[in-house]
């Protein structure tokens, strides 16, 4: 399992924190984690934590960053995400990710 993180913001995955809107929160997840991950309590984070992340921009032409989740903070309105990058991992050009995003469960 992994988390997909993906924003149309240019240039959020250069901050060191991403804030979703709740409703951008889970939004393309099957429902047996959307379920699962609903209520976030200290061990659900802790879970998602432990999950390798791939943080994407909308569209096709950005590449994939890849990291984890090393805090996770609800608001009112949102969930703030603040994250790391593996730096051993280069930037990987979508252009690699699209043959294997049946694999990974990446829609359009």
């Amino acid at each position: 399992m992994y988390n997909l993180l993906v924003t149309a913001h240019d240039g959020a995955w250069d901050l060191p924190a991403y804030e979703y809107t709740r409703d951008r929160f889970l939004e393309h997840t099957n429902d047996k984690e959307k379920t699962l991950f609903k209520v976030l309590t200290a061990e659900h984070i802790e879970l998602l934590k432990s999950f390798p992340c791939l943080f994407a921009y909308e569209g096709k032409s950005e590449p994939v960053r890849v990291g984890y989740i090393r805090s996770l903070k609800e608001r009112s309105r949102s969930i703030m995400i603040e994250y790391e990058f593996e730096n051993e991992i280069p930037p990987i050009p979508f252009s690699e990710i699209a043959p294997i995003s049946n694999l990974l469960d990446i829609g359009e």
